[in-house]
């Protein structure tokens, strides 16, 4: 019964649009060679011939086109990769001006059904967004987000809990080889996407700042309604639904406001009179909206505050013998504006500094506490603090 509806569901979308309906994922996407173009297979009827269709910009493709306003396309670079620790896809935007001395949000977007949907269409909704507020943007390739999944969902298969599986390692291989700040990462999702974005948030919300599902399906029947009641106080969520969207997402946004509610959600509610469309700019308001707020908490009330615009980056890592020269860097968050000064403490350790980056000398073991006071040129003050631990000394070879 249920791929009968998807099958129903996909011929509805082809008609629509005049063209066949591909059973399975999309032939191909752009590569890094020729960023801006996509090839898209459109499969005609059952053991039909196959039609290949190359795009020269992915936003005139009529799947693109029925989904949603064209995008604007962003100045950044848009990447495809393999991830290392599974080998499978994701694609990556990096927006223009990036800045390898500052830490970025990152936008994790989950794709909808395929071939109706994919990643590379997710780097590409969100690119002018990127630029203009300066995110990195992660959307994996999901196998449990096709025509043939599970639709609805009912229960975490291994498709299902390969793909989660997939999107934290993505997570983490992004914020190992680019500057991304922790505190600061969004998680959106569009349409099918918002199955395993729902079960994200429950069961991994402690690595999202807030959580803004987009015109997305829900099933409650795979979360853990304890889990979620005990983030309630620490994820922000807004949800997002048409009222004139497909009748089955529709009623899955209702039912996901009405659950997070039900368990102590101060849930976001916003509704435009629009279609099955995407519209992520909603999901950028609300997350500069969170950010904004952590700002001001952090700056007004730093010892209350559970993030930090300011990290210290402490050179070399670990805890290694005394003595020990350590260099101290300030990774700084993009939100902080231009700098003013930089204040260093070190405690019994040696006096303060101003310089950007100092040089620290430290000739006993033991854990030592150092702050960072930052001021950029509007007055505030931000303040980042770590520990540097140092080993004590190896035996000597040659004593007793």
């Amino acid at each position: 019964m249920a791929r009968s509806i998807r099958r129903a569901l996909a011929a509805a979308v082809a008609a629509a649009l005049g063209i066949g309906c591909a059973a399975g994922p999309a032939a191909g996407e752009p590569d890094d060679t020729n960023p801006r173009a996509a090839e898209w297979v459109v499969a005609g009827p059952t053991n039909g011939p196959t039609a290949t269709t190359q795009w020269e910009n992915p936003q005139d493709d009529p799947l693109w086109r029925f989904f949603g306003p064209k995008p604007r396309i962003g100045r950044g670079k848009e990447l495809d990769r393999r991830c290392r620790a599974d080998q499978g896809q994701y694609w990556l935007y990096i927006p223009a001006n990036y800045d390898s001395q500052r830490r970025y949000p990152l936008v994790v977007s989950l794709h909808g059904m395929r071939p109706y949907d994919a990643p590379f269409h997710h780097v590409r909704m969100w690119g002018a967004l990127a630029d203009k507020h300066g995110y990195l943007v992660l959307s994996p390739h999901l196998s449990a987000s096709d025509s043939d999944g599970q639709f609805p969902l009912r229960r975490m298969d291994q498709a299902e809990r390969t793909d989660v599986k997939h999107i934290l390692a993505c997570i983490d291989e992004v914020a190992g080889e680019w500057e991304i700040d922790r505190g600061s990462v969004l998680l959106s999702s569009w349409s099918m996407g918002g199955y395993l974005a729902h079960y994200l948030a429950v069961e991994h919300g402690e690595r999202f700042s807030a959580f803004a599902p987009l015109q997305s399906n829900f099933s409650a029947e795979v979360l853990d309604a304890a889990k979620a009641r005990r983030r309630a106080g620490d994820l922000p969520v807004m949800i997002f639904s048409g009222t004139q969207d497909m009748p089955v997402v529709a009623a899955d946004s209702k039912a996901a406001v009405e659950w997070y509610r039900r368990l102590g959600f101060d849930v976001q509610v916003k509704e435009m009179n629009v279609g099955h469309e995407r519209h992520p700019e909603l999901a950028a308001q609300f997350f500069e909206a969170t950010m904004d707020r952590r700002m001001e908490i952090a700056t007004s009330q730093p010892d209350k505050a559970d993030w930090s615009p300011v990290r210290i980056v402490v050179t070399p890592v670990g805890n290694e013998p005394a003595p020990l020269a350590v260099n101290l860097w300030p990774a700084l968050s993009i939100r902080i504006g231009q700098v003013q000064g930089y204040r260093w403490d070190f405690g019994p350790l040696a006096g303060p500094s101003v310089l950007k980056s100092p040089n620290l000398l430290i000739r006993q073991p033991g854990e030592y506490a150092v702050s960072l006071t930052v001021t950029d040129r509007a007055g505030r003050t931000f303040i980042g603090r770590t520990t540097v631990k140092v080993a004590a000394p190896p035996p000597d070879p040659g004593g007793p």
